[in-house]
């Protein structure tokens, strides 16, 4: 799978496609035309050959017990996940799922997006149900 059959295989669903001109060599940030999370798909550069699919959550304050437990359940989904921080309090939630171009199908590539996408739900679900709300 290359660049332009990412591009083409999410337009071709119907999605919303942005091309994204930033610091990485390809970016397209992909989202349903009903709403919901946009789920990026990164290259870092030119040579790398695997895609990062992404989608970065804003938190609000959680305790640590929280945080494991969403730990946990990410990790049962066999999604990547880190903090990022602004003054030492955690401000967002960054879900990423790795794969390796070389061979990977429209199937997979869908399977990767719509897997971190769930995993956003999930977060926002579970934070709801022990009493967080997310940031808005």
């Amino acid at each position: 799978m290359n660049d332009e059959d990412v591009i083409s295989l999410f337009k071709e669903l119907g999605m919303k496609v942005e091309k994204v001109n930033g610091p990485m060599f390809f970016q397209v940030n992909i989202s349903s035309l009903a709403g919901g999370p946009v789920v990026s798909v990164i290259r870092t550069s030119q040579n790398a050959n695997y895609y990062i699919i992404t989608t970065i959550l804003d938190l609000p304050p959680i305790d640590d017990k929280t945080m494991k437990q969403i730990g946990l359940e990410l990790s049962k989904m066999n999604i990547e996940f880190f903090l990022t921080q602004e003054n030492e309090n955690p401000r967002g939630l960054q879900l990423a799922k790795l794969r390796y171009a070389e061979g990977l199908s429209k199937d997979q590539m869908l399977d990767s997006v719509t897997l971190v996408k769930n995993a956003s739900y999930m977060v926002v679900n579970l934070l709801d149900l022990l009493g967080h709300s997310l940031k808005q």
